[in-house]
């Protein structure tokens, strides 16, 4: 009985952990070589309205902690391209408008991502996309999708900030190694 009762906790708590772990992707362009960078625009993300806002500027500010590049946060970004006549689409953002974005931004590298939360019959699950995209050629240097970690909270601020984190671990070793390449970063 004790047996039973310890394999159905167990199968109940593997079914909860594997619904909130998702799988972690990193994809890296190696071969890519950065021309002049010296500044990267994080834009606003995509995604569910209430996580999307506070992921962007959470990551600007992970990324202020490397020191080859200057970051544009997602505010300033907002901001700065709705003074020169560019409306910031909330739903999923091509790499041209990306590039675009950049380009009035001054910026050779830009970041956008999406910032999901979906729920299942068991679970709530949160999801983060994030792509570098080099402004003047349109290539992805890097993306990464971070799922939620397991964490003991119930905030979906404090989940998705978990993605974050998660995400800025694997961005701020690529623009190391982008600095490394590039001739002009200051």
């Amino acid at each position: 009985m004790k047996l039973r009762a310890f394999s159905i906790t167990f199968l109940v708590l593997f079914l909860l952990l594997s619904g909130c772990s998702g799988s972690r992707k990193f994809k890296k362009n190696e071969g890519f070589v950065p021309r002049q960078w010296s500044k990267i625009a994080v834009l606003p993300f995509s995604g569910s309205p209430h996580v999307r806002l506070p992921a962007a500027e959470w990551l600007s500010f992970r990324l202020l902690d490397q020191q080859h590049f200057n970051i544009t946060p997602a505010a300033l970004a907002t901001i700065e391209l709705k003074k020169k006549g560019m409306t910031w689409p909330q739903e999923d953002v091509s790499v041209q408008a990306a590039q675009e974005a950049g380009q009035l931004l001054e910026a050779q590298g830009v970041i956008v991502g999406t910032a999901k939360i979906w729920r299942t019959s068991l679970t709530v699950n949160y999801q983060l996309d994030i792509k570098l995209i080099d402004t003047r050629t349109g290539e992805i240097v890097c993306n990464t999708v971070q799922p939620t970690p397991f964490t003991m909270t119930y905030s979906d601020l404090d989940r998705i900030i978990a993605c974050v984190d998660r995400a800025a671990k694997d961005v701020l070793p690529v623009l190391d190694g982008l600095a490394g390449k590039n001739q002009h970063a200051p």
